[in-house]
C-alpha cells in the first residue's frame, strides 16, 4: 500500500508531520502570495480556508487520481470567485499542488498538459 502524501511529503522535505500543512501551503503559493500571506492571515484569519483544506485533504490521498480530484474540487470552490484569489491570485496555486502531487506520488513532475488536464470541466 502506497503512503499518503503528507508522509512522503515529510520524507522528502525533512520535516516533521505537525509542520506539513505550513510548509505545503507555502510551497503551493505563488512567490508574490508568500510575500502577502502573513499579512492576509494577520488581518483576516480565515481567507486561507479554503486553500489549507486542500492542503489537509491532499495530505491524505496516496494516489493521483485522488489528488488530482481534490485538486478540482478546491478550484471549483466558490470562494476562488473574490478578487483577491482570482485576479491578484492570492491563493494556493491548483498548478503547484499538483506539480506537487505529482512529483510525490508518481515520483517524476507533471507534465505542462497534465496540468491542463486537472482544469475544471476537462477529462
Amino acid at each position: 500500500m502506497r503512503q499518503p502524501l503528507k508522509a512522503v511529503f515529510c520524507g522528502r522535505f525533512d520535516c516533521s508531520p505537525e509542520h506539513f500543512e505550513q510548509l505545503a501551503f507555502r510551497h503551493c503559493l505563488p512567490g508574490h502570495a508568500r510575500i502577502l500571506a502573513p499579512l492576509v492571515l494577520r488581518f483576516a484569519p480565515r481567507f486561507f480556508q479554503a486553500d489549507l483544506q486542500l492542503i489537509r485533504d491532499l495530505g491524505n490521498v496516496s494516489d493521483w487520481r485522488s489528488a488530482r480530484a481534490e485538486i478540482l474540487i478546491f478550484q471549483e470552490d466558490a470562494a476562488n470567485a473574490t478578487f483577491l484569489r482570482r485576479t491578484l491570485r492570492i491563493r494556493v496555486s491548483g498548478r503547484k499542488a499538483a506539480r506537487l502531487a505529482g512529483s510525490l506520488l508518481c515520483g517524476e513532475s507533471i507534465t505542462t498538459a497534465g496540468q491542463r488536464s486537472i482544469q475544471p470541466g476537462q477529462n
